[in-house]
């Protein structure tokens, strides 16, 4: 079932994080990560800390896209993934997510370098044309709530301080299983480190499966999918 009730997902969406909730050893083993080591230098210590990460993992992020987008690969009008091999780079950024009271916040320092560098190029730059629309989530694990959700972006996971937290024990859905970034042209998905990985549905079948190490995906505005991740679905724009 999923983790608290309809108006708890609502209270969590964009809402300050305070602390961060323990976890078992063996919950932070789950996704194939060990925990976060403050120590680290290469980490960032703090959202903010490093512009240098930033701006490495946005790199990876747009130069993933740019070779789906920008070979003709996507018409701006139908669901779409690329592959994402995963780094140290995106590992350093989902392990600061995890330790973050607000991981939404990094996201949100993300999104700037990542948009600019969208701007480069014409077919980046079409997800980048008109405004930012709402997006409405329908998430079935036993039960089925819906939500609507106004932001740049938001994270799905296990951990209590993700905007989305579906069943904390269910070990197929990692601590941060995947990010959102709510585009003006599309819906972009990043799954670069979850274990399971995640399935999209379309029309019934399976659409796209994550790519043996990590996978971006782009959603139309409008156009239904179901994501899988573990023993949850979760709609993106559901028919009425």
């Amino acid at each position: 079932a999923l983790f608290g009730s309809i108006s708890s997902f609502m209270m969590r969406i964009g809402a300050a994080r305070t602390a961060r909730a323990p976890e078992s050893n063996a919950a932070e083993t789950r996704d194939g990560y060990p925990s976060w080591q403050p120590d680290d230098s290469k980490c960032v210590k703090r959202a903010g800390a490093s512009t240098s990460v930033w701006d490495e993992v946005s790199e990876e992020l747009f130069l993933a896209m740019n070779r789906g987008v920008d070979s003709g690969n996507w018409d701006c009008s139908t669901m779409t993934s690329f592959p994402l091999s995963r780094s140290m780079n995106l590992r350093t950024f989902y392990l600061s997510m995890v330790s973050a009271q607000n991981p939404k916040y990094i996201l949100d320092t993300l999104a700037l370098p990542l948009k600019n560098k969208f701007m480069r190029t014409r077919g980046g730059a079409t997800l980048m044309d008109g405004s930012r629309k709402p997006i409405t989530l329908r998430i079935e694990s036993g039960r089925t709530c819906e939500l609507v959700i106004d932001a740049d972006t938001f994270c799905i996971g296990r951990q209590p301080t993700c905007d989305v937290q579906l069943d904390k024990n269910d070990t197929a859905v990692s601590r941060i299983h995947l990010c959102v970034f709510n585009l003006p042209g599309s819906i972009l998905v990043v799954d670069g480190w979850s274990r399971s990985g995640t399935q999209i549905e379309n029309g019934g079948e399976w659409a796209f499966k994550s790519h043996s190490e990590g996978s971006l995906f782009l959603v139309p505005h409008g156009q239904p999918a179901s994501l899988r991740i573990g023993n949850s679905r979760i709609l993106i724009n559901p028919c009425p």
